[in-house]
């Protein structure tokens, strides 16, 4: 992530507790990456931080493993929807471009 997303994306963290506990990283309009500490799942940080990115983005998309069932919860539960899904050749696995 350091190397990959941070340097070619806009970051903004959440911080709670005088600590980071979460981040997402947008190259133009998708979620390159949204991560929030384990010991902080579940409290609206991810939901807050893709909303504070929606404000200046009038779509949004982000792609997910198509195995990754707490990722495909939490967008569905903020109101994405399946654009495509396809074959990631480089990792094996099936991934869904997601759209809100």
């Amino acid at each position: 992530m350091r190397n990959m997303y941070i340097p070619g994306s806009d970051t903004w963290v959440y911080e709670m507790d005088n600590q980071v506990a979460g981040f997402i990283s947008m190259i133009g309009n998708e979620i390159g990456g949204l991560f929030v500490l384990p010991g902080y799942h579940s409290q609206g940080i991810g939901s807050a931080l893709v909303s504070f990115v929606s404000d200046f983005n009038k779509e949004l998309e982000v792609e997910v493993f198509k195995k990754n069932r707490i990722g495909r919860s939490f967008y569905d539960k903020i109101g994405f929807n399946l654009k495509n899904d396809y074959f990631h050749e480089q990792s094996g696995e099936r991934v869904l471009r997601l759209i809100k």
